[in-house]
């Protein structure tokens, strides 16, 4: 059985995993829906900022709390990351 810490440790790597997926997800609906969908467009927008608003809270209280191995690799945050978020940050309003 896991220890409350383990336990912790554990859901706050998992939200960060699929809090980053939702929102990569709720983007590449945007991006995808034609602009005549713009209703459908705003409500992926703004599951995008509600998952955005999710992972920052994750980021918040996992910092010092999830493990080494977590932090280090590519499944909550890759080498690409911050580039495809600087790159991508504008681009649904243009859509």
């Amino acid at each position: 059985m896991l220890s409350k810490l383990d336990y912790a440790r554990l859901s706050l790597e998992a939200h960060l995993f699929f809090a980053r997926i939702m929102k990569e997800h709720a983007f590449f609906i945007e991006a995808a829906l034609a602009s005549k969908y713009k209703n459908l467009r705003g409500k992926a927008r703004v599951f995008m900022h509600k998952f955005d608003g999710l992972l920052d809270e994750a980021l918040a209280v996992s910092t010092g709390a999830i493990g080494p191995d977590a932090g280090a690799s590519d499944e909550i945050v890759t080498p690409y990351t911050l580039n495809a978020e600087l790159a991508s940050g504008f681009l649904p309003e243009y859509l």
